[in-house]
């Protein structure tokens, strides 16, 4: 998910972080803002729901090809993507991907 919102978002994500968290969190947050947590939804989003969700808020103006929706709120530059991810293995570890 992470590739594929960087590879979407370019132009105007400066960088996408995966954080392993233990106890099954997913949580998707631009600049602070939640925009997607797994335990209010009780599910994972949808490549297509994480893509709109990420562009109504860096870019909404932006078309997303067949992932797009008419859904649209306030854009902001260069924002982080940050993205809270199911721990694969017993220890914690961070994982930076640079831009």
């Amino acid at each position: 998910m992470a590739q594929e919102l960087l590879t979407t978002f370019s132009d105007t994500l400066g960088e996408v972080a995966l954080v392993p968290q233990k106890g099954g969190i997913f949580a998707l947050y631009v600049d602070g803002e939640l925009l997607f947590d797994r335990r209010t939804e009780g599910r994972f989003p949808e490549m297509k729901e994480a893509k709109q969700l990420v562009r109504n808020k860096v870019s909404p103006d932006m078309s997303l090809g067949h992932s797009d929706s008419a859904v649209k709120s306030k854009a902001t530059t260069k924002d982080t993507a940050l993205l809270h991810a199911d721990s694969v293995d017993t220890h914690e570890t961070d994982v930076c991907l640079d831009c």
